[in-house]
């Protein structure tokens, strides 16, 4: 038996290169046509090429492609297209992708907390629908349409920022504006303190309180009017123009300024050494008084009522004020007599 016989077989040197030839014929021909046939896709998958500038950090074959948040596909591969260019072939599901056209933005982002990065499509105004095989130019003056707004560009901005930014110097005005508004602690807890109080003890609105301290302010101008009209009194009339009245007058102002203001001051000081307890006892007086008037607007329009209708039951007449008042005594016949007769007498003598 020939050394590359089987046993039971019968071959010849002749067939055995025959079927290693077609064997390695076949083999051939599989490889080549697998290499070179046209690779089908899915009709419902289209391939866009997108031609950028720069590729986002994380950016890879593989990463999702969201729009709207929505994933419609993945990046299939990234190729260089020349210098300082490069192509990103992206696979979207035709279903999802409806209106989007070639007028596009893209942006590199972060996809979740991890910061694992995908390409987020922005849809863009005018175009042609997007179609298998779309190439979408986002270089040159398109450049802008492009943004990176991965991780990595964000820390590298923040880096840039901090350099920038927080110098020294910055850091001194910084520590100057802590110290001066730490002078104003002591004043905005005042005005804190005084709102506080104010809301703890306000019974009533604060629109009323505005409107009653508005009538209050209105005597202001002529009280300093008349204030101004004294100082300038001994200056401008002629009575007190005269040097020995206006040595009289200086005088007077002296006493009240130096002895008659410290006396009162002493007879307060006095008083509120040995009077001070009995500030007490106007207390429950006063929460009495206050407490009979509740509603101050409402007591305002009684008290204005009653005066008009006490009014109108006192007219005036040539002989004065006279109440206006009838009584009917019909059923009182021991009274309606005697006064008829009185009334008429005073009719007939000129009095009603």
């Amino acid at each position: 038996m020939p050394v590359f016989g089987l046993p039971g077989v019968s071959a010849t040197p002749w067939c055995v290169r025959l079927v290693g030839a077609i064997t390695a014929a076949a083999a051939a021909a599989a490889v080549i046509g697998w290499h070179f046939a046209p690779q089908r896709t899915s009709p419902d998958r289209v391939t866009v090429q997108l031609l950028t500038e720069s590729v986002g950090n994380g950016i890879e074959s593989g990463s999702d492609v969201r729009l709207d948040g929505v994933r419609v596909g993945s990046v299939a591969a990234i190729a260089t297209a020349g210098t300082g260019r490069q192509s990103i072939h992206i696979e979207l599901d035709r279903t999802q992708i409806t209106g989007l056209t070639d007028a596009l933005g893209v942006d590199y982002a972060p996809g979740n907390l991890f910061g694992v990065s995908e390409i987020e499509l922005r849809p863009g105004s005018g175009g042609a629908p997007l179609r298998d095989r779309t190439v979408v130019d986002l270089t040159g003056d398109r450049a802008v349409r492009a943004r990176d707004a991965t991780i990595s560009t964000l820390l590298r901005s923040l880096g840039q920022l901090t350099n920038d930014v927080v110098t020294p110097q910055m850091i001194s005005v910084l520590h100057r504006i802590a110290s001066d508004t730490r002078a104003f602690t002591p004043l905005f807890q005042a005005i804190v303190t005084t709102a506080q109080s104010v809301a703890d003890t306000q019974r009533l609105p604060s629109s009323y309180l505005l409107r009653q301290y508005g009538s209050t302010l209105a005597g202001v101008p002529p009280t300093v009017q008349g204030v101004l009209d004294v100082l300038n009194a001994p200056y401008s009339d002629p009575y007190l123009r005269q040097p020995d009245k206006l040595a009289k007058f200086d005088a007077s102002v002296s006493m009240v300024a130096n002895n008659l203001i410290g006396a009162l001051t002493g007879a307060l000081d006095t008083g509120n050494a040995y009077y001070a307890g009995c500030a007490g006892v106007f207390v429950p007086l006063l929460s009495a008084l206050a407490g009979t008037v509740p509603d101050p607007d409402a007591t305002s329009d009684r008290l204005t009522e009653l005066l008009r209708r006490v009014g109108a039951a006192m007219p005036e007449t040539p002989d004065g004020p006279m109440v206006n008042i009838t009584v009917d005594l019909r059923g009182v016949p021991a009274l309606a007599v005697p006064l008829s007769a009185l009334l008429d007498a005073r009719a007939g003598g000129g009095q009603r």
